[in-house]
């Protein structure tokens, strides 16, 4: 969403005034900011269960820091960055949401959920792609996905991060492979 120069100037003296906490132009703030904090938020995150609590996490920001918000710079790239902020906060609290037990059925079958919603076919593809592979490469493939560090899949699995490296490569390779044939 791109704005004119008439908009991010009132943008940028919305933005002092919500310093002053005047709720009136924070209102006028967040009915000009939320539909490019929520395309902003989907942009980057492609999960539209999101979209509404970040909007409203990055106006709470907008008004905690507008006090120090200096009308000189670009507004834009100022609400940009808060924007970022949020939402990679949000991603941290989230991205170990599944536990890491996959001899679990009930958490496999999370697993392959989350990440093909209600396709079936897709999900048994992809769990039969999975059981050809070894044990280790398996495991670290799904430790992957679920967001983990090199360093605390090297912690879990006893072994070095460059080996850790080394058997993701090799997971996505096979897979890759298998997904051709």
């Amino acid at each position: 969403m791109l704005f004119t120069k008439v908009q991010v100037e009132k943008i940028a003296e919305l933005t002092c005034r919500t310093g002053q906490h005047d709720e009136a132009a924070f209102e006028e703030l967040y009915r000009i900011l939320q539909p490019y904090i929520a395309q902003y938020t989907y942009v980057r995150t492609h999960r539209s269960e999101l979209v509404d609590d970040a909007v409203q996490n990055v106006m709470l920001a907008i008004w905690k820091y507008a006090r120090g918000f200096d009308p000189s710079k670009n507004v834009i790239g100022w609400i940009k960055k808060i924007a970022a902020n949020v939402l990679n906060r949000m991603w941290k609290k989230t991205r170990n949401e599944f536990p890491c037990d996959f001899d679990d059925p009930v958490t496999q079958i999370a697993f392959y959920k989350r990440k093909f919603q209600n396709d079936f076919q897709k999900d048994l593809a992809i769990e039969s792609l999975l059981d050809e592979l070894d044990e280790d490469l398996k495991e670290v493939f799904i430790l992957k996905f679920y967001k983990y560090r090199n360093c605390e899949i090297a912690k879990l699995k006893g072994i070095s991060i460059r080996q850790v490296n080394y058997l993701y490569r090799l997971s996505r390779q096979a897979l890759l492979k298998r997904l051709k044939r």
